[in-house]
């Protein structure tokens, strides 16, 4: 009988890549490509009692395993890979729904939410690539030096074969007020201040960003960023800054090219806003 239903999913997304050049995925085999050998077949009934188990819990356990073999061969920069595996885990997902089993319904969920905001940081990744025709010498020196054009720690695939070209530019906790707009309104954020106000307010559905401003010229005294619910704080933080995630504590300063800055997390595990700078209310 499974024991232990944190050994069944033996995989986490919640822990993205944040500190490369992407937002949103990393799995982590707890046990290898054996993470369910040894399941058994028999669980404890409601009554207390054992019994073997019923067709609708092998049906969960058989879909986490298809799931696990496709996330522990995932291809992280291919899309259509991505989908393939969110479908396998979905189809996990509703099958331990059906079987009433809440422990490997929340860790599967937990995985499709994952899926499902790396699929939407490729989208966001996209958008960095170039309008224009690139040559290929142009190809190789951006992909030695990294294209300044777009914000540190993000980045994009570019010619064929694909080339990974990192971004080298300001992130937005260098960029003036202005810069800021222009970034929010390439990435397909609807502005809610006008060009001269002091605070810029963005939203993008559930995604929010407030930055403000004492000087429009100069870098913001405090931006607050609330990503899609289930981004973890860090993965948040770490995109925002360039900074490693393994570098950053909650309520000490991080250090960045402009200097150190307050790191504050506020929210539910749900949905955590990360607060950076001396943020007012």
């Amino acid at each position: 009988m499974p024991r232990d239903t944190k050994q069944m999913f033996p995989f986490s997304l919640s822990r993205g890549l944040g500190n490369q050049v992407m937002s949103g995925l990393e799995m982590v085999e707890r046990r290898g490509s054996g993470g369910f050998r040894g399941l058994g077949l028999c669980i404890v009934l409601g009554s207390g009692a054992f019994g073997c188990e019923n067709a609708a819990v092998k049906a969960c356990h058989a879909a986490m395993t298809a799931s696990q073999k496709s996330l522990l061969e995932l291809k992280k920069e291919d899309r259509a890979n991505v989908e393939a595996a969110l479908t396998e885990v979905k189809m996990a997902r509703d099958a331990c729904a059906h079987a009433e089993r809440p422990e490997e319904s929340k860790k599967v969920a937990d995985a499709v939410r994952s899926l499902e905001n790396h699929l939407e940081a490729l989208d966001e990744r996209a958008k960095r690539v170039p309008k224009k025709e690139i040559s290929e010498a142009e190809q190789k020196e951006l992909e030695r030096k990294g294209d300044p054009t777009c914000p540190r720690g993000e980045g994009y695939q570019l010619g064929k074969p694909p080339r990974m070209i990192k971004c080298t530019g300001k992130t937005m906790i260098e960029m003036t007020r202005s810069e800021v707009r222009a970034l929010l309104e390439a990435d397909g954020y609807h502005l809610l201040s006008g060009a001269n106000e002091s605070v810029v307010r963005a939203e993008h559905g559930s995604k929010v960003f407030e930055v403000q401003y004492a000087d429009p010229a100069s870098p913001p005294r405090c931006l607050k960023a609330t990503p899609k619910p289930g981004v973890p704080w860090h993965e948040t933080a770490s995109r925002l800054t360039g900074v490693p995630q393994k570098r950053l504590t909650i309520g000490e300063e991080v250090p960045t090219p402009r200097g150190k800055m307050m790191l504050k997390v506020s929210g539910g595990t749900l949905q955590e806003q990360v607060l950076l700078g001396e943020c007012g209310p």
